[in-house]
């Protein structure tokens, strides 16, 4: 009967908070849209001499990145064949501690 004195209180609070109202929440209102406001707005003419110096600094800018993905790919080719020949190495001392 320990359960008795830890029971009414555990009821009191639930049909206390099982009385409160839950808050409803508040309606947001917006604003109309004007018919004009939802039209592109037009691009300005570019200049062909800023495509062209812009062209060749993306070209510049993507011989980079290129590089930087060849370096990165190399350093990890290396990383997994250190880690295939560790992972063969492994394996040999576990057939080998078996035999012994």
């Amino acid at each position: 009967m320990k359960f008795r004195p830890i029971f009414i209180p555990l009821a009191l609070c639930a049909l206390a908070f099982g009385s409160l109202e839950a808050q409803s929440p508040t309606p947001m209102l917006m604003q109309p849209v004007a018919p004009g406001s939802l039209a592109p707005k037009p691009t300005p003419a570019a200049n062909p001499a800023d495509s062209a110096s812009e062209m060749q600094n993306m070209m510049q800018l993507l011989q980079t990145m290129q590089a930087t993905n060849a370096d990165t790919i190399k350093k990890q080719q290396a990383a997994l064949e250190t880690l295939d020949a560790l992972q063969k190495a492994a394996e040999q001392i576990k057939i080998f501690s078996k035999r012994g």
